[in-house]
């Protein structure tokens, strides 16, 4: 680990803008100014002919050279598609691989984390034409067929396609209904848990359409208030299924458009498993993942176009658990895919037949994704944590295993969208202390041009006098080295006592400490600091990067060493000179809230006060898919789920100072956790503070919203942490 290295650079990057006299950061600038928030490059698109990509600026798309800085081509305009019909703003678009069909999405409605409806309309270049999908009804995923002559969406919960330049609407299943039915969309859980958000699939040859059926009807209902003003509230009711609770079953077919008929594919008897992904092979043959209940064993099945029967392609097993990526990706005469089987997760090649050809990629570090991969050199593109767990570095590596090359040296988190015949990628980098910068680069590893540099933004973070953040190690429970990065006041003295507030998250395959860009609650942390607080994170045993038994051995006992870590850590800071040992809090939200509320409970010896934002209290309570994937069921794991649940602790948060704070309408960790910890605190004459954000989700934004939490964290550590209260 090349921590040392790591921080002086990142001192000697930041220190260029040191300005002398220190701007008073206040909340607002923070949370209600965006004066914070770096730059980005939006709605980048590379364009077929591997020479150019396009860009979204002001409601227009602009064409622009990899190479040619002064070339520019506004391909489409908004307003000229208003003037025709088009209601409301682009929000995003896809060129067709032609180039002669534009996908705008406008008016968009949220209804999870990812799912949302949208007004969807076709542009096409060669006429200047507006065309609307579903006769301007809003629809969900509409793609278009790779031949460009179809469009498919969703609407209300059954799958159509629309032969494009026309109004002709073709609808695929009949039998949809909400709460009950969903052809091509995903239900909750999957969208949440597996990211499976569009479950529908164009074949290559754009002859049929793929998709999974799912029926919740045995699903449970859970029901949120939602409150608009009037007498009565309205509920919200949607289905999702908790731990040890039935899941939809699921299907897949694959609808043929010449005869206008389905065959279902053969996944076997069984009906509790999950079907996280479908995928065409270049020849036109569905590819099924399947997974047990459980989630450690996981089947690719081909599927028989014509009769449905299935063939086993690939299997993989773990004691433990596996992981649903992206990864899998269909080459010329096999597949890639990844897999933790080494001990680390490395990239591998097979053949259709099944067999494994060799391992692409070895070594003691984890493949973090795979990008890409170019038929004609052979060539994969992958991002890797080897250079350290701190740090992703982009590379390119022969699919034989061979010549493998660094693409993005120097310190940091990198990131690339390559160009579709590869010469060319749209490099991201940033540090800790440094924003992101956009700038595309060759493959051969020249810089052709910067897109943008965030120098402003620099400046103004500099104004501010933000002092750097510093990545140290600290022990855990058992002695492992954990990684920390920790932020001190400005006037820092080593002589002085400060109260200590730390931050966390820690749960399974995540990572807060990354040599990268902190948005979210970057300048938060920056401000506490500028009161007078030392701010630190670490990531505990059961998070990413570290390989499979770093981040397995929390499996069946969720909560259990992750919390003995940030004890750990935190009893190491009580006996620094510069930490008062009597101020040390900790803050968390989602998984951190449920760490947070532990620690308090189970660490009161060191942590006198904790915030926890949208806590699980309960594993009983959280949804299936993620709870059972690293507890499995109540029924396989009782003394698992009754030994980390917040609720069996209560009476140690006697004493504590504690601030619990949920949004009414959180779909996703629902209120009932923090509900049920508030009345039994209540019961024992326990002390708490609490804030309720109503309809407000997990998130918990919009408006001033964040401000007003945040003030609200504010006032509770300044009560409880700062010297002489």
């Amino acid at each position: 680990m090349k921590f040392l290295a790591i921080t002086v650079a990142l001192f000697m990057s930041f220190g260029s803008f040191a300005q002398n006299k220190r701007e008073n950061v206040t909340l607002q600038d923070v949370w209600a100014s965006g004066r914070f928030y770096p730059k980005s490059v939006n709605g980048i698109r590379h364009a077929i002919d591997g020479e150019h990509f396009t860009v979204s600026e002001n409601g227009r798309v602009i064409k622009k050279s990899y190479t040619d800085k002064s070339y520019e081509e506004v391909l489409f305009n908004q307003e000229t598609a208003k003037s025709q019909g088009m209601a409301g703003d682009m929000s995003e678009y896809e060129i067709s691989q032609t180039g002669n069909w534009l996908l705008i999405t406008t008016n968009c409605q949220p209804i999870y984390r990812h799912s949302k409806k949208c007004v969807y309309y076709l542009w096409n270049f060669n006429e200047s034409k507006l065309y609307t999908v579903n006769n301007g009804k809003a629809v969900m995923y509409a793609t278009l067929s790779p031949d460009e002559k179809k469009v498919g969406y969703v609407y209300e919960n059954n799958l159509y396609y629309q032969n494009i330049g026309s109004e002709d609407n073709v609808q695929v299943t009949t039998d949809g209904e909400k709460n009950k039915i969903l052809n091509g969309m995903s239900d909750w859980v999957y969208e949440e848990e597996f990211v499976l958000v569009r479950a529908f699939e164009w074949s290559p040859n754009s002859e049929m359409l793929a998709y999974v059926r799912f029926d919740e009807s045995d699903v449970k209902q859970f029901q949120i208030p939602v409150y608009k003003g009037g007498n009565y509230p309205e509920m919200y009711t949607y289905k999702y299924p908790k731990t040890g609770e039935d899941n939809s079953k699921v299907l897949v077919r694959i609808f043929n458009l010449t005869t206008k008929k389905s065959v279902q594919a053969n996944v076997g008897s069984e009906t509790d498993i999950y079907l996280p992904r479908i995928k065409f092979t270049p020849n036109n043959q569905l590819c099924i993942t399947k997974m047990n209940r459980w989630q450690n064993e996981l089947d690719l099945l081909l599927v028989n176009n014509q009769t449905g029967a299935t063939t086993k392609l690939y299997s993989e097993k773990s004691e433990t658990y596996i992981d649903v990526t992206d990864d899998l990706t269909f080459i010329k005469d096999g597949f890639i895919i990844s897999s933790e089987e080494s001990g680390y997760n490395h990239l591998y090649c097979y053949d259709m037949q099944g067999g494994k050809k060799r391992a692409i990629t070895t070594g003691e570090f984890d493949v973090t994704s795979f990008i890409g991969y170019d038929e004609t050199s052979k060539t994969v593109y992958y991002e890797s944590a080897e250079q350290s767990p701190l740090e992703r570095h982009i590379y390119s590596i022969k699919v034989n295993g061979k010549k493998k090359k660094l693409l993005t040296p120097g310190a940091g988190t990198h990131s690339a969208s390559f160009s579709t015949n590869y010469k060319y990628f749209i490099h991201t980098h940033s540090t800790i202390n440094t924003p992101p910068s956009y700038t595309l680069r060759s493959t051969s590893g020249q810089v052709v041009r910067v897109l943008e540099d965030n120098e402003n933004f620099q400046k103004t973070w500099a104004e501010a006098e933000f002092v750097p953040f510093e990545f140290m190690q600290v022990n855990g429970a058992d002695g492992t080295p954990l990684n920390g990065w920790m932020v001190k006041p400005a006037d820092f003295d080593e002589n002085k006592e400060y109260p200590l507030l730390m931050f966390v998250y820690g749960g399974p395959g995540s990572q807060m400490v990354k040599n990268t860009w902190y948005t979210s609650n970057k300048a938060y942390f920056q401000y506490l600091a500028q009161q007078g607080y030392i701010i630190a994170c670490f990531d505990n045993r059961g998070t990413g990067a570290r390989g499979v038994e770093f981040k397995k051995m929390t499996y069946m006992k969720l909560g259990q060493y992750e919390v003995e870590d940030q004890i750990a850590v935190a009893k190491h800071f009580a006996k620094q000179s510069y930490v008062d040992a009597k101020r040390i809090g900790i803050f968390g939200w989602s998984y951190g809230g449920y760490m947070s509320s532990l620690c308090l409970a189970r660490g009161k010896d060191v942590f006198s006060t904790a915030v926890a934002v949208a806590p699980v209290t309960d594993w009983r309570f959280y949804d299936n898919i993620y709870t059972e994937r690293y507890m499995r069921r109540p029924i396989d794991n009782e003394e698992g789920y009754k030994n980390t649940a917040v609720l069996n602790d209560v009476d140690n948060l006697r004493g504590g100072n504690y601030l619990l704070v949920h949004g009414s309408f959180d779909d996703n960790v629902h209120p009932q956790n923090a509900y049920e910890l508030m009345k039994m605190m209540v019961e024992r004459n326990i002390d708490f503070e609490s804030e309720l954000y109503v309809n407000k989700n997990h998130g918990i934004y919009g408006g001033y919203t964040r401000y007003h939490l945040f003030k609200k964290i504010t006032r509770f550590l300044d009560e409880n942490l700062k010297e002489g209260n």
